[in-house]
């Protein structure tokens, strides 16, 4: 009993000992995710490999066709300076099969139509961290997020002069050490997730020549499919993108089946949930992104509107 004791509590002590060392590894880790991929600014979509997806029927080929989109040509900012996705809040987490993103208008960045501090996916594929802090330059971030505005504002421009951001957290104790270790951990998987995400996105322009919409909009003109299904044959998910039903909304209860088979690239990592449908990946949508969004008017609404513009 006595060797039993003293060999836990070796152990212990070499446990406890390893921690600074854990920390260490995790604030690398972290701090590769400050700095992102930015190195690969200069990438070509030709380096990546098309996939083609099967199950595109002439109606969904027509319904794509119809909903806004863009082509990486089109983003004159520079794609190594242009944002097209985040992570947002548990609360503004949406199902991922729902054609639901952060809206660029007046309430961009402000209660629930914003992104948090986290890793970002620029245009180019590379994937940078952005700490949301009081000191950041709104006007500028939000300049990241169009694609032809003529601004050159870059990360480092959003914080005034002398900003450390590979400084880390002072951890005191060992829990606090754990607990930065493991956020690390947890940021890296978010950043690798969206990396993920950003080859799906290159891919398939490579396939098309221009990104997905956003927002599929459906024969009613009214949101049906989101860009995460689109993805899916990119993802290695053709199997799960052949079951979707794409003569439906997302929420018809024929989707539901799907609905509940998340891709792990969208899940939370770590989470022990089996049954999640959510996602906290999102793009923002709107005029002067790389994900321009319709004038959602009913129908006959849209229709009389066009007759009187054609009489100005």
């Amino acid at each position: 009993m006595f060797k039993n004791s003293c060999s836990q509590a070796k152990t212990a002590q070499v446990s406890e000992a390893l921690i600074p060392f854990r920390v260490l590894a995790a604030s690398v880790l972290l701090f590769l995710s400050f700095v992102g991929c930015s190195d690969r600014s200069n990438s070509s979509t030709s380096e990546l490999t098309s996939l083609q997806p099967s199950g595109d029927g002439s109606a969904l080929s027509q319904l794509v066709a119809e909903s806004p989109h863009t082509k990486f040509q089109q983003i004159t900012d520079g794609t190594h300076l242009t944002l097209l996705a985040g992570t947002v809040s548990e609360n503004r987490s949406v199902p991922w099969t729902k054609p639901d993103d952060i809206r660029f208008d007046d309430t961009f960045q402000s209660k629930e139509n914003a992104f948090v501090e986290g890793a970002f996916m620029f245009a180019n594929g590379s994937v940078l961290r952005i700490n949301i802090q009081d000191d950041l330059d709104l006007a500028k971030f939000r300049s990241l997020f169009t694609i032809k505005a003529g601004e050159t504002n870059s990360v480092g421009s959003l914080y005034p002069p002398g900003r450390n951001f590979s400084s880390f957290p002072k951890t005191d104790t060992v829990e606090e050490a754990l607990q930065f270790a493991q956020a690390a951990e947890k940021s890296m998987a978010i950043s690798d997730s969206l990396k993920e995400i950003a080859v799906a996105f290159h891919n398939y322009h490579a396939a098309y020549q221009r990104l997905p919409p956003a927002i599929v909009y459906g024969s009613d003109g009214k949101p049906w499919h989101s860009w995460r299904v689109l993805l899916l044959p990119f993802l290695q998910e053709t199997a799960l993108y052949s079951e979707y039903d794409f003569s439906v909304p997302w929420d018809d209860p024929k989707n539901e089946a799907v609905l509940k088979k998340i891709p792990k690239v969208y899940r939370e990592p770590f989470s022990a949930d089996e049954n999640v449908t959510r996602t906290r990946y999102l793009v923002i949508s709107g005029e002067g992104t790389a994900f321009p969004t319709k004038n959602l008017l009913p129908p006959t609404v849209a229709s009389e509107q066009a007759v009187t513009e054609s009489k100005l």
